[in-house]
């Protein structure tokens, strides 16, 4: 089963991400080709270069943060499909980490790779459902709703990225200590505008640093079972 998964599955899942990922920017870009080889519509050169650095320092840190960040909940065919589909922080993940917490799943081995693909998957059809309903009466419910009850929504992104938190902080209680010290330190120093120096978006740091710092953090402190279980011996 090992071999299966490293020397057949894996790589049928890697052609298979690369070319529907490349047929989604290609249906991405398409609205834009058209218009431009198409209607032979043409921005001006200066505003464009404006518009594109301006975009690139605040994105393109996002390009390598969350790859990175996101690869070991979702594992290699939950990465291809969270990208394609999207929402991974408010959604994918946390149904790929709920389904790791179900199963008992480490995160990380090829186990956790298989049930966090099928809980990324799952969520994709749950997503296209709940968003057919949501567009058809979602609207109409929330503007019935109170405004005491529609301005807590802004809430929910917090408390969905706190419980994902607590949920892996409880299996490594040391790391999570380390996450949300840095992170309190970071966001501290940034609203003090001790980061206003660096040429890109300062508050970037506020990821960065706690996200590699618990990753540097985890690698230096982690012992594999067999040591534990010797040293318990």
């Amino acid at each position: 089963m090992k071999n299966y998964y490293n020397d057949t599955y894996i790589p049928k899942i890697v052609r298979t991400g690369k070319l529907t990922c490349w047929i989604g920017v290609l249906i991405v870009f398409l609205p834009a080709l058209i218009v431009t080889f198409g209607f032979h519509v043409m921005p001006e050169r200066a505003p464009f270069m404006v518009a594109l650095v301006a975009q690139l320092s605040i994105n393109a840190v996002w390009w390598f943060i969350e790859p990175i960040s996101f690869f070991p909940v979702l594992g290699i065919p939950g990465t291809y499909m969270a990208f394609l589909s999207g929402n991974i922080g408010n959604l994918r993940i946390p149904c790929a980490a709920a389904a790791l917490k179900a199963t008992g799943t480490e995160v990380g081995s090829d186990e956790g790779s298989i049930i966090s693909t099928i809980g990324v998957g799952a969520s994709v059809f749950v997503n296209v459902v709940m968003l057919i309903i949501g567009v058809v009466v979602g609207s109409q419910i929330i503007a019935a709703l109170p405004a005491s009850i529609t301005s807590s929504f802004s809430f929910l992104l917090p408390a969905l990225f706190g419980a994902v938190f607590a949920q892996f902080a409880i299996d490594d209680v040391k790391s999570g200590v380390v996450a949300m010290t840095l992170g309190v330190l970071c966001m501290t120093l940034y609203k003090a505008g001790m980061f206003n120096w660096l040429p890109i978006d300062p508050f970037v740091v506020n990821i960065l640093v706690p996200i590699f710092g618990t990753m540097l953090f985890a690698k230096f402190t982690y012992k594999p079972k067999a040591e534990d279980e010797a040293s318990v011996e």
